[in-house]
């Protein structure tokens, strides 16, 4: 019987270095770059009093209502967590983005369900945008990108049972 050398058997040890990083998808980059130009947008809207030809009902509810203001402060907040646990590929981010888009994605339909043809440019813009967020967010890619890492099964230690062998 032969000894076996630990340092040139490769079956008992596992790959040395750094672990190696998850890439994150291309949509995640559209869905941050989608969410942080809204959020973006509405801020600077917001901040500089500014009137969009599409945006009238929204700005008129901010101005008179200052939990309005707060609440939507809030959501923005919110999206910029969301965003930067995206990035970062943590499974909370993806869980938030997808409780976002939604709740957007069902404000945007109440509001041209309520409107009905006097909906702006800006609700089906903004439907659009969520929609394209929540395609992005639901492709396997993505998904997968989230899921935590499956724990290597470890190689059999030299035994009767990886020679093949049953022990009666």
């Amino acid at each position: 019987m032969r000894a076996v050398d630990a340092t040139t058997d490769t079956r008992s040890t596992l790959p040395a270095g750094p672990a190696p990083t998850r890439r994150r998808p291309f949509g995640v980059l559209v869905v941050a770059l989608i969410q942080l130009a809204t959020v973006v947008l509405a801020l600077v809207v917001t901040v500089l009093g500014w009137t969009l030809p599409w945006e009238g009902v929204l700005m008129t509810f901010l101005q008179e209502h200052a939990w309005a203001r707060i609440v939507f402060a809030g959501a923005g907040v919110a999206v910029v967590v969301a965003v930067v646990g995206m990035w970062r590929l943590e499974r909370w981010g993806w869980a938030l983005m997808v409780s976002l888009v939604g709740l957007s994605l069902l404000l945007d339909l109440l509001t041209w369900w309520r409107t009905g043809s006097d909906t702006t440019l800006a609700t089906y813009l903004r439907m659009g945008l969520d929609v394209v967020s929540a395609f992005y967010l639901n492709t396997s890619a993505v998904q997968d990108a989230f899921r935590a890492p499956r724990a290597r099964d470890r190689p059999p230690i030299a035994s009767t049972d990886s020679a093949g062998r049953v022990d009666p």
